[in-house]
């Protein structure tokens, strides 16, 4: 029996479903050895209940995009949220928002019969003020998100910034409420299914955190988190963290937007600092592993008839992107680069049921966020799955270990990097396409307008799983580079233009 079949027989053709995002969650990398058992147990007992892509990437950095690409299964060039949406800025074409009648997650298994349930952080629209024009996040109301198919979502959003009052803990702490609301809903769907009510749904949790890393050093005080947040010596700094990149021939934005940082989210310059920061960033992964175990907890607690929730629930868990945690000369959060730590992302799919006796718990086999909505088809069985989707259901691989793609493709477009600048914030090439293979990755950045020269980054992932030396423009790699271009073109023709009649940045040609 495939896993496909045990599904359908032991859950059935709806199961319930639980999906979980946090917010810059990189996969654990760069940490000592047993950190993650240790300090995560909740995402460990959701990897031993079940399956762990352990090569699993967003496909473009920042909230905002990497959100709408989760959930419509398609690039910011098809969805159009190519940039983070600020905090009381214009309804425009320079910040676009996410097209409510595109097909995504919520509205595909809303019109097949679930109860889907958001509560937390959304960033993905803006609630649409008197005037139609300026709004903030606080006009944002459970009937503006109803509109994509998702109901009881409570206000405030959260987690768009750098405010305080947006945090996800500290003082503000919205994902202690967050997750309370969504455990309240679990508890009145158990009421409902005692009475003989029946409905499958999908319930989806988006928590703020350990995005507050981005308080420290300049608002942690101010905020709600004190010395002992970040004073823990456990994690020790990444060994890139001193690279020097302009020596090491990385692309000219790198640079700049670290000298950025310093200014907007003050300067990390000491390494008392640096620890400070990299474990501040580790106790705030700790924390919201903390409101996801009362989540599953409630999820695992018998009712009276000793049956559980989840028994019949799928439970994925995984976040939009990670977090650099000062490597490669020092960098923070994700904005103007490819490397693993701003890719990869904790990617998880569980149940105690169908993964119970199940031979195979992980695999190093490529998967993407894009890859999320056609999954989650696949396994609701969504009798009329929309067409254009650029993602590949995962299911063949937690069945059999098979590989379903052997390249990746990223893209980044957020040449403002989520802040309120009417310009682009380094001057430089500031948009990436990249390909990752199981062995390569290349990329080149490049400004829409030709202002600035490409740039190109080449790595092999083998020999060199740092991502310190860029083969780019060493001669002897010119016929794999070459190869990889040719790859990636084509992966750019594949993916991003799928339905679209116009290349919207110019970076393809078409024959």
């Amino acid at each position: 029996m495939d896993l496909k079949e045990k599904l359908n027989q032991k859950i059935g053709k709806q199961p319930d479903m639980v999906l979980i995002i946090t917010d810059e969650q990189r996969a654990t990398q760069h940490f000592p050895p047993g950190w993650e058992e240790k300090n995560l147990p909740t995402l460990t007992f959701l990897k031993e209940n079940g399956f762990s892509f352990d090569r699993a990437f967003c496909n473009t950095c920042m909230c905002s995009p990497s959100r709408a690409t989760l959930f419509t299964g398609t690039y910011p060039a098809k969805h159009g949220v190519s940039q983070t949406l600020t905090e009381g800025g214009l309804l425009s074409p320079q910040e676009p928002t996410l097209d409510n009648t595109l097909p995504n997650i919520m509205n595909v298994l809303w019109a097949d019969g679930y109860d889907v349930q958001y509560r937390g952080k959304w960033h993905m629209s803006k609630g649409v003020a008197p005037n139609g024009t300026k709004t903030n996040y606080e006009n944002l109301t459970a009937a503006d998100i109803s509109l994509y198919g998702a109901m009881g979502w409570i206000a405030p959003d959260a987690g768009e910034d750098v405010n305080p009052l947006n945090f996800g803990g500290g003082y503000a702490n919205h994902d202690a409420r967050y997750t309370a609301e969504a455990i309240q809903y679990l508890k009145e769907v158990k009421i409902k299914r005692a009475a003989g009510k029946y409905k499958p749904y999908c319930l989806i949790l988006s928590l703020v955190n350990p995005h507050d890393v981005l308080a420290y050093p300049k608002s942690a005080a101010t905020s709600g988190y004190y010395p002992d947040s970040w004073l823990g010596r456990e994690i020790e700094l990444p060994a890139t963290v001193n690279e020097n990149l302009l020596e090491n021939k990385k692309p000219m934005a790198q640079e700049q937007i670290l000298i950025n940082m310093a200014l907007s989210l003050g300067a990390i310059a000491t390494s008392e600092e640096k620890l400070n920061y990299i474990n501040f960033y580790g106790n705030l992964l700790s924390q919201v592993d903390k409101e996801i175990g009362y989540l599953i907890k409630e999820l695992y607690e018998e009712d009276e008839n000793g049956k559980k929730l989840a028994d019949s629930t799928i439970v994925t868990l995984t976040s939009d992107h990670g977090e650099m945690g000062l490597a490669h000369g020092g960098l923070r959060q994700k904005t103007f680069v490819a490397y693993e730590e701003a890719l990869r992302v904790p990617l998880v799919i569980s149940n105690p049921i169908i993964f119970k006796d199940h031979s195979i718990k992980q695999s190093m086999a490529l998967a993407t966020l894009v890859d999320i909505m056609p999954t989650f088809i696949d396994i609701a069985n969504v009798s009329n799955p929309p067409i254009g989707l650029a993602g590949t259901s995962l299911l063949p691989v937690m069945d059999t270990g098979t590989a379903v793609q052997h390249s990746i493709l990223f893209t980044y477009d957020d040449i403002k990097a989520g802040s309120n600048s009417n310009w682009a914030i380094v001057k430089a090439a500031n948009r990436i396409r990249c390909i990752r293979t199981e062995k390569w990755k290349f990329d080149y950045y490049f400004d829409a307008s030709s202002a600035y020269f490409k740039q190109y980054e080449l790595y092999d992932l083998v020999n060199d799983p740092l991502e310190i030396t860029n083969l780019a423009y060493d001669p002897g790699y010119s016929e794999i580079r070459m190869e990889l271009e040719e790859q990636l073109h084509q992966l750019e023709v594949d993916k991003l233009w799928v339905n679209a009649p116009t290349d919207v940045f110019n970076t393809v040609k078409f024959n």
